[in-house]
């Protein structure tokens, strides 16, 4: 089944934004007005997305009524003009959620979102990727341009907003990706082929063959057995043993598969083993495939950061560093620079100089670091009135147990003053204004300012919670004109603290649990 067509009551099917395949609908009835959200029909929801001079852009999604798991939808991009007319109707293949839309002219539509480059899940109907260790996604920008009644689309132009970082990340996500062959590298013995073969479950049978056998460091080997099904030539499932010492076991991929006894198919690639799980889909369907690295089975296959950018925060390795530097080399570093960045004070943002933001996290010591570097044209440190209405960085934490919004403040030379602005701790949550134990410097930079801050980890997951994975938002205020607060823009998503990174699959079980 293709994943493209598969629709659920959670992964509503839209069909917009790529412009592979577009086609005119059927024109509109002369009185037509498109009002916001359900049509009288009820199975029609109309969203009024942005508003130009003379045009408007909508979404319009219609109920196409039970398909393989759930309902299915299909949703065009309508144009209308200001008094709501519809004047031309589009379809496209990619969904606009998650899009921020404007008009940048009188007849050019921008739309700027996330794409994430992580591999697809086959036909897993809930759509999980193979994880990389963290969320590989880039902003990219469509530009639509109008004809002059509003009636077509004359230009259509897709790009991605930081080429060369897309580039490097995806090279090394190719790279990662290459198949390979299985082989037997290494005589197995007959012993160890016998144990194998009981374990599977196929004791005496022949029809379970060795397909790869290829040994590590240590001492520890890797051993795949296949069968084909009886039934169905065509389908076949996988036993996947380590082997060290003549001691044969079955690899732990616990919750990589859901369980451990599911059926799996093997395949590999240049860095990793995978495994697609062959019954967790929706009735029956293949499900979900993850992958642990070749060099190193017992610990999961995600990307080495170092060098990499993304436009994203969602699942942020913490990673352990001896210094600073030893850490910025290692660290991903996350970029917030587009419209589609700006949580708040929208029509004061013009562009990448007026505001934007790069940072990193890291561990050094017992200390949680952060380093940003902000581009802002016209610097506010703060002065004698509220701090909120200078330029500031906030932190965002949530836990288990807690809720903290901490301020980052460029005071009085050079040090960056760390306040507690909010904590909520069940469903309480209250504004305060006090000091926060960490530090921080500041410093002028040709384009900004660059911010350090060490917070210590101990007293945080006290108050948090104990747990390796934190809500967490990174967000830079602007204050161009004294006293008043314009712009927020930032990222938000998660800080992952795995023991190490990779993490070894014990771990990653016992942490992302389903």
């Amino acid at each position: 089944m293709n994943p493209k067509t598969l629709c659920s009551p959670v992964l509503v099917c839209l069909l917009l934004l790529s412009g592979a395949g577009r086609a005119q609908a059927p024109s509109p009835e002369p009185d037509e007005r498109l009002v916001e959200g359900s049509a009288p029909d009820g199975l029609t929801r109309n969203h009024r997305l942005a508003c130009g001079d003379k045009f408007c852009v909508w979404s319009s999604t219609d109920s196409l009524g039970p398909c393989f798991v759930g309902t299915c939808y299909a949703t065009r991009l309508v144009v209308t003009d200001r008094k709501r007319k519809p004047l031309g109707v589009f379809l496209d293949e990619t969904s606009l959620i998650d899009r921020r839309v404007r008009f940048v002219g009188p007849h050019q539509v921008e739309f700027v979102g996330l794409v994430s480059l992580e591999e697809n899940n086959g036909d897993d109907p809930e759509r999980r990727r193979r994880e990389v260790g963290f969320g590989a996604a880039m902003m990219w920008r469509r530009l639509i341009t109008l004809s002059p009644d509003g009636s077509k689309i004359t230009s259509d132009i897709r790009e991605s907003l930081s080429p060369k970082h897309y580039a490097l990340l995806n090279r090394r996500l190719e790279s990662q990706r290459a198949p390979s062959e299985p082989k037997i590298k290494v005589p197995i013995p007959d012993a160890v082929l016998v144990k194998a073969r009981t374990l599977c479950g196929s004791e005496g049978e022949e029809g379970m063959k060795p397909t790869l056998y290829e040994c590590h460091g240590g001492g520890a080997c890797v051993l795949v057995l296949d069968k084909t099904s009886e039934r169905s030539p065509s389908e076949k499932f996988s036993c996947a043993l380590r082997v060290k010492n003549d001691n044969v076991e079955h690899l732990e991929l616990g919750t990589l598969l859901w369980e451990d006894e599911q059926q799996y198919v093997f395949s590999l690639d240049a860095t990793r083993y995978c495994f697609t799980c062959t019954l967790c889909g929706f009735r029956g369907s293949s499900g979900g495939t993850q992958c642990i690295s070749r060099e190193r089975p017992d610990h999961m296959a995600f990307l080495a950061t170092a060098g990499l950018h993304v436009d994203s925060v969602q699942s942020y390795p913490v990673q352990q560093a001896g210094s600073a530097s030893a850490g910025a080399a290692s660290a991903l570093t996350v970029h917030a620079y587009t419209v589609a960045h700006v949580s708040w004070g929208l029509d004061n943002w013009r562009d990448a100089k007026d505001l934007s933001l790069a940072w990193q996290a890291m561990r050094v010591g017992e200390d949680l670091r952060f380093q940003v570097e902000v581009e802002d044209e016209l610097l506010q440190p703060i002065g004698d009135g509220p701090a909120v209405h200078s330029d500031h960085l906030e932190l965002d934490f949530t836990g288990p147990r807690a809720h903290l919004k901490l301020g980052v403040l460029l005071a009085a030379e050079g040090k960056a003053q760390l306040r507690l602005w909010n904590r909520g701790e069940g469903m309480k949550e209250r504004e305060v204004d006090e000091p926060y134990a960490a530090t921080g410097t500041w410093s002028k930079t040709k384009r900004g300012y660059r911010v350090e801050v060490s917070l210590p980890l101990a007293p945080l997951r006290e108050a948090l919670g104990d747990k390796k994975t934190y809500d967490f938002s990174m967000v830079a205020s602007d204050a161009d004109e004294k006293k008043r607060q314009e712009t927020l823009l930032g990222n938000s998503g998660s800080l992952d603290f795995w023991d190490e990174y990779p993490p070894a699959i014990e771990e990653y079980n016992r942490v992302r649990t389903r």
